[in-house]
């Protein structure tokens, strides 16, 4: 059982004072709004970890001395003295216990648990953490964010306790950040595309979400590119990141409306693909001989499924495990290859072939 660590003030033993007479302690996100940097970029500066650029690093330390930021110790402490404990956590939205139960974060903690376990350590399964006070409770080693968006809040207040972080996917609010591990998502979106064209699809319409993560948002942009590549009109709708099968249905149904109407569709989740097959099904349209139907990820659902989907597996127990090294060799503080892309692989099935 892991007991809770005390809650400690972060950084500054001579805090300014507010109009109200409280202290004011100046943190991380403090230096780096003052020195218009990402607040990882001033993490690694000012713990001397990551690949900063020595001119920026000097820039933040000096940005950090003028504000009066002094480290906190006891975090700092906790980088030597370890608790023998990774954290790995799916997501920070409120919806996290149902993006749990997706296939793909099923298999990476369980690639990642597995990992940890060679190496004698725990993996602890952390459940939607916003605030630094939160993210102080349980300081393991280092953390494996999942489903990191734009200004994500984890990934701030990790950061403000000096706790090394690796992310799935590159953050899309520090684009220079190189600790991750994730997959060639404008490739493997063009190979679907390519896959649902070889079939004989001629109008492909894309289904994505309104997620700001890296997966997402790239490779929408990589069907858009495509399309253009090739003088096609692009036919795409997003759905909400819960992905309820109404609103997969609602998307869907916007799609059948067109004239043209769609010939295959790339569905960016597998959620949406099993969904959207489903639909079809109770619209008596048939697939894949007048609708074909692509997932961009692969699970048990999709190849389950009546039909079952074409998929592209991302292999995300490779994912996890590969996290894992990457996330050690960030604690250890070793000059190792990052980011780690992880090559996916096309399940080709009933859904666009026609055959079993």
């Amino acid at each position: 059982m892991i007991a809770p660590m005390p809650r400690t003030a972060d950084e500054n033993p001579n805090p300014n004072q507010s109009g109200n007479g409280r202290s004011q302690r100046v943190r991380i996100r403090d230096v780096a709004e003052a020195a218009g940097a990402a607040q990882s970029t001033v993490s690694n500066a000012l713990n001397g970890t990551g690949s900063v650029d020595p001119g920026t690093r000097e820039r933040i330390l000096k940005v950090a001395s003028e504000l009066g930021y002094v480290p906190n110790r006891n975090a700092r402490g906790l980088r030597t003295d370890r608790a023998g404990m990774l954290g790995i956590m799916l997501s920070t939205r409120s919806e996290a216990g149902e993006v749990a139960n997706v296939a793909y974060n099923l298999r990476l903690a369980g690639g990642a648990s597995r990992a940890a376990f060679r190496r004698q350590n725990a993996l602890t399964l952390l459940p939607p953490l916003r605030t630094r006070e939160e993210a102080g409770l349980l300081v393991p080693d280092g953390v494996i964010l999942a489903d990191i968006e734009v200004d994500d809040l984890a990934r701030a207040a990790f950061d403000e306790i000096g706790v090394p972080i690796v992310t799935i996917e590159a953050d899309p609010g520090s684009p220079d950040e190189a600790y991750w591990v994730g997959a060639d998502t404008p490739t493997n979106t063009r190979t679907g595309l390519d896959h649902l064209m070889a079939t004989g699809a001629t109008t492909i319409a894309y289904i994505g979400t309104d997620a700001t993560g890296t997966w997402s948002v790239q490779s929408a942009k990589a069907y858009h590119h495509w399309c253009r590549e090739r003088g096609l009109e692009p036919v795409a709708v997003t759905v909400p990141r819960t992905q309820t099968v109404r609103e997969c249905a609602e998307a869907l149904g916007r799609l059948l409306q067109r004239d043209p109407r769609p010939d295959a569709i790339f569905a960016l989740t597998e959620k949406i693909a099993v969904s959207v097959v489903r639909r079809l099904g109770e619209l008596d349209i048939s697939v894949p001989h007048e609708l074909r139907v692509l997932s961009g990820s692969d699970g048990d659902h999709a190849a389950q499924a009546l039909p079952p989907i074409t998929a592209i597996d991302l292999h995300p127990e490779e994912v996890g495990a590969a996290a894992v090294a990457l996330l050690y060799e960030r604690i250890e503080g070793l000059d190792t290859e990052r980011p780690r892309i992880i090559r996916a692989t096309l399940n080709a099935r009933e859904s666009t072939t026609g055959r079993l």
